[in-house]
Protein backbone atom coordinates (compact mmCIF):
# COMPACT_ATOMS: atom_id res chain seq x y z
CA UNK A 1 0.00 0.00 0.00
CA UNK A 2 1.35 3.41 -0.98
CA UNK A 3 1.03 6.44 1.29
CA UNK A 4 1.01 10.04 0.19
CA UNK A 5 2.03 13.12 2.09
CA UNK A 6 0.57 16.46 1.16
CA UNK A 7 2.59 19.52 2.09
CA UNK A 8 0.77 22.77 2.77
CA UNK A 9 2.44 25.75 1.12
CA UNK A 10 4.77 27.34 3.66
CA UNK A 11 4.66 24.30 5.95
CA UNK A 12 8.14 23.46 7.27
CA UNK A 13 7.30 20.30 9.19
CA UNK A 14 8.64 17.11 7.69
CA UNK A 15 6.49 14.78 9.83
CA UNK A 16 2.69 14.79 10.20
CA UNK A 17 1.23 16.09 13.47
CA UNK A 18 -1.63 14.57 15.46
CA UNK A 19 -4.04 16.87 17.31
CA UNK A 20 -4.43 15.90 20.97
CA UNK A 21 -5.06 17.32 24.45
CA UNK A 22 -2.67 15.57 26.83
CA UNK A 23 -1.78 16.70 30.35
CA UNK A 24 1.88 17.51 30.90
CA UNK A 25 4.35 18.95 33.38
CA UNK A 26 6.86 21.32 31.77
CA UNK A 27 10.25 22.16 33.29
CA UNK A 28 12.78 24.68 32.09
CA UNK A 29 13.97 28.26 32.44
CA UNK A 30 11.77 31.27 31.81
CA UNK A 31 12.84 34.44 29.98
CA UNK A 32 14.04 35.88 33.31
CA UNK A 33 16.36 32.84 33.76
CA UNK A 34 14.33 31.47 36.70
CA UNK A 35 13.76 27.73 36.78
CA UNK A 36 10.10 26.77 36.53
CA UNK A 37 7.85 23.74 36.62
CA UNK A 38 4.20 24.12 35.65
CA UNK A 39 1.31 22.17 34.19
CA UNK A 40 0.77 22.44 30.46
CA UNK A 41 -1.37 20.88 27.77
CA UNK A 42 0.16 19.26 24.67
CA UNK A 43 -2.14 20.15 21.75
CA UNK A 44 -0.34 18.41 18.90
CA UNK A 45 2.43 15.89 18.63
CA UNK A 46 4.64 14.24 16.02
CA UNK A 47 7.77 12.14 15.86
CA UNK A 48 9.89 15.30 15.65
CA UNK A 49 8.04 17.92 17.70
CA UNK A 50 5.10 19.12 19.74
CA UNK A 51 3.03 22.20 20.56
CA UNK A 52 2.19 22.96 24.20
CA UNK A 53 0.20 25.68 26.00
CA UNK A 54 1.95 27.29 28.98
CA UNK A 55 1.20 30.15 31.37
CA UNK A 56 4.60 31.76 30.76
CA UNK A 57 6.80 32.82 27.89
CA UNK A 58 10.03 30.99 27.09
CA UNK A 59 12.82 32.04 24.74
CA UNK A 60 13.42 30.44 21.37
CA UNK A 61 16.38 28.10 21.66
CA UNK A 62 15.66 27.28 25.31
CA UNK A 63 15.60 23.59 26.29
CA UNK A 64 12.44 22.24 27.98
CA UNK A 65 11.60 18.92 29.58
CA UNK A 66 8.04 17.63 29.10
CA UNK A 67 6.53 14.79 31.16
CA UNK A 68 3.28 13.77 29.43
CA UNK A 69 0.35 11.42 30.05
CA UNK A 70 -1.39 9.86 27.02
CA UNK A 71 -4.68 9.66 28.92
CA UNK A 72 -6.25 13.15 29.18
CA UNK A 73 -8.03 12.27 32.44
CA UNK A 74 -5.03 10.71 34.19
CA UNK A 75 -3.98 12.38 37.43
CA UNK A 76 -0.73 14.33 37.25
CA UNK A 77 0.43 12.60 40.46
CA UNK A 78 0.67 9.30 38.57
CA UNK A 79 3.75 8.24 36.60
CA UNK A 80 3.89 9.94 33.17
CA UNK A 81 3.73 7.84 30.03
CA UNK A 82 6.60 9.58 28.24
CA UNK A 83 9.31 12.14 29.05
CA UNK A 84 10.64 14.32 26.22
CA UNK A 85 13.38 16.93 25.87
CA UNK A 86 13.34 19.53 23.14
CA UNK A 87 14.33 23.00 21.98
CA UNK A 88 11.84 25.85 21.70
CA UNK A 89 11.47 26.82 18.03
CA UNK A 90 8.32 28.92 18.38
CA UNK A 91 6.72 30.93 21.20
CA UNK A 92 3.63 33.07 20.77
CA UNK A 93 1.33 35.05 23.04
CA UNK A 94 -2.26 33.81 22.70
CA UNK A 95 -5.49 35.82 23.05
CA UNK A 96 -6.19 34.40 26.53
CA UNK A 97 -2.79 35.53 27.86
CA UNK A 98 -1.22 32.06 27.77
CA UNK A 99 1.60 31.06 25.44
CA UNK A 100 1.78 28.54 22.63
CA UNK A 101 5.21 26.93 22.47
CA UNK A 102 6.53 24.74 19.65
CA UNK A 103 9.37 22.33 20.40
CA UNK A 104 11.70 20.35 18.20
CA UNK A 105 12.24 17.08 20.07
CA UNK A 106 15.79 15.95 20.78
CA UNK A 107 15.12 12.93 22.99
CA UNK A 108 12.21 10.93 24.39
CA UNK A 109 11.77 7.98 26.72
CA UNK A 110 8.66 5.89 27.38
CA UNK A 111 8.19 4.97 31.03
Amino acid sequence: METQTTTVRGERRSKPRVDCAYSAIVRGRARNQEKFQEPGRVLNLSVSGLYVHLKRSVEIGRELLIAMWFEPTRQVAQTPTIVMRGLVVRAELLADGSYGVGLKLEHHRFL
